[in-house]
């Protein structure tokens, strides 16, 4: 048994965090399993899509990623896997803008298509989105979209809602 215990917030904040007691930080999180669907493709949750469209369009293993609710995407990062992502017959350089707007799109689906998700970032609307994961902090150096960014796109959709 892990003992990975969520960072607190301020009382005007939420973490958003995949094993945050709020229900509503966690439901938010990349890794809850809440299938959507980005044009034909079916992904498990918004990690699987983060980490599906960094296999090219052939490799048999990017329909496994798009299955996954596993922070599979920062594995392939630390391996040094990453220098681009394919998605929609168009290759994106890795972390750029284009690739983190494509980002924004899958998650502004997910949110869209799953109502426990859109009812969640609507219902922190007084709050600050935090991203805060204590001992694993490291782990926001390898990926291709900080914690700033996106708590920056949740507070974006839901201002959009």
């Amino acid at each position: 048994m892990s003992r990975y215990s969520v960072p607190s917030v301020k009382e005007t904040e939420i973490n958003i965090n995949s094993r945050n007691t709020d229900n509503r930080g966690r439901i938010l999180s990349n890794l809850v399993n809440r299938p959507f669907k980005m044009k034909d493709q079916m992904c498990a949750s918004v990690e699987g899509f983060f980490a599906g469209i960094l296999y090219k369009t052939d490799d048999p293993q990017r329909f496994r990623a798009f299955a996954t609710c596993y922070a599979l995407s920062q594995k392939m990062i630390r391996e040094g896997n990453c220098q681009y992502a394919w998605w929609d017959n168009k290759t994106y350089i890795y972390g750029s803008k284009e690739h983190k707007e494509l980002l924004k799109e899958a998650l502004t689906e997910s949110i869209l298509q799953n109502p426990d998700r859109k009812k969640a970032l609507l219902e922190t609307k007084d709050l600050v989105l935090r991203h805060e994961i204590g001992e694993l902090e490291d782990k926001d150096e390898i990926t291709f979209l900080n914690k700033h960014e996106f708590c920056d796109m949740l507070m974006e959709i839901r201002e959009n809602l």
